[in-house]
């Protein structure tokens, strides 16, 4: 019983450190901003810094598009705290970014069902 109990706490200690160290990331999907490119992935802890006259388009945790002008300068954390991680959306999209996107070389993006 000692060693179930011992693993079943190992287990949630473990899910529950993958949680909260992937809840708080954004997925750069673009950026005209030094330093920020396309397919980034920016931790809680980074620092989002967007100069006068730049723009950086992000994925946020539960998978909402942000689109972010400076000038702007928050942590990752400030954005994104307490959001829960829809791992569905940011395992496609990463996909999709680590293949360079639509085969025309434009953004990744969505689109809601268009009226016939």
């Amino acid at each position: 019983m000692r060693v179930i109990t011992s693993m079943l706490a190992v287990a949630v200690v473990t899910f529950l450190w993958g949680m909260s160290r992937s809840q708080a990331d954004v997925l750069i999907l673009e950026s005209n901003v030094e330093g920020f490119k396309r397919g980034q992935q920016l931790s809680d802890e980074q620092r989002l810094s967007v100069p006068a006259g730049g723009h950086i388009k992000l994925l946020r945790p539960a998978g909402d598009v942000e689109d972010i002008s400076g000038p702007f300068n928050r942590l990752v954390s400030d954005l994104t705290r307490g959001e829960p991680i829809n791992t569905n959306i940011w395992d496609t999209i990463k996909r999709q970014l680590s293949i360079g996107g639509d085969s025309k070389g434009g953004s990744v993006g969505a689109t809601r069902r268009l009226k016939q």
